[in-house]
């Protein structure tokens, strides 16, 4: 009694915590790095190749959705800016180009307004680049440039709307309105909108989605923020066209079926592990608790 030893037999001996069927060294396996694993346990390290796999992977669909889209979308973005709102002292060969104009006379707006009116009816002939403009599906010609303006609180009717066509430029046209009709007309406003819509097709071996053009809506916003001039600027939207030259994404399939395929291969990569993980947790707890079941009766016996 109290002598550390019952019938000849060592305390220290009554329990093997080292003995296979004990899971501590399956916990270790779990808690070491992929590498450490490899070299001390021999166990290859799958999801860390295939994590470094499809980190690849989808670098590389980023780089050739990049490379086949940006290029002619910085291309249409640089032309539509030299269409629809010219500034002498910019080129806009570079990316950051100056995306306002300072109108200061009546004059000015109407040749600026007109200026860019008769741009955008003769992008299809004038333009290096094919742009085509939306048409009427009866008549086929163009479909007009809408002009809205934007009323002060204090007036009735608060939004205006107007539409420029290729022949008749509306107020801005001198056959409608002579200067001080034009003034009266805007001076009531706070804002004014000129919206054009066009359509860029892009390149063979350019397209990556389930298109091959763009659409793209460029809209003149002029605001009378300040009373001695209007501040004029250019607003784009760009979005791929709808149901036109469906490509089916097969341009590029092959890397989106490699990244499908290793993101699936790292979603059960990781299910495996998180069961197997509970499954050695749950089997140790379970041990753990014959263990101490087994210290309790020893230790039952020794006092």
């Amino acid at each position: 009694k109290g002598q550390g030893k019952m019938a000849g037999v060592d305390r220290s001996q009554t329990i093997d915590l080292t003995s296979k069927s004990f899971p501590e060294d399956d916990l270790a396996k779990v808690n070491m790095d992929p590498i450490s694993r490899y070299t001390q346990h021999g166990f290859f390290p799958w999801r860390l190749l295939i994590h470094i796999l499809l980190v690849i992977a989808t670098s590389a669909q980023i780089m050739i959705v990049v490379n086949n889209t940006i290029g002619h979308s910085r291309g249409d973005l640089r032309y539509i800016h030299h269409w629809f709102i010219e500034d002498p002292k910019n080129d806009f060969t570079t990316v950051d180009y100056t995306r306002t104009k300072s109108i200061f006379e009546l004059s000015d707006l109407r040749d600026y307004v007109n200026a860019s009116v008769t741009n955008y009816y003769g992008i299809e002939e004038n333009s290096l680049e094919t742009f085509l403009l939306p048409r009427d599906p009866i008549t086929q010609r163009p479909m007009p440039v809408e002009l809205k303006l934007y009323r002060t609180e204090d007036q009735e009717n608060l939004t205006k709307t107007y539409h420029l066509t290729a022949t008749n430029y509306s107020i801005f046209d001198e056959r409608n309105l002579n200067n001080t009709q034009l003034r009266k007309e805007i001076t009531k406003c706070r804002e004014m909108n000129l919206i054009y819509h066009l359509t860029s097709y892009i390149p063979d071996g350019k397209a990556y989605a389930a298109s091959k053009c763009y659409q793209w809506t460029a809209k003149q916003v002029l605001t009378f923020d300040h009373k001695s001039h209007l501040s004029a600027q250019l607003l784009l939207d760009q979005k791929l066209c709808d149901n036109v030259y469906n490509q089916g994404l097969s341009r590029h399939l092959w890397i989106h079926v490699i990244v499908l395929l290793l993101s699936s291969a790292s979603i059960i990569a990781f299910g495996v592990y998180f069961y197997r993980v509970y499954y050695i947790y749950s089997l140790y707890q379970k041990k753990m608790g014959i263990v101490e079941d087994e210290v309790a009766t020893v230790d039952g016996l020794y006092t």
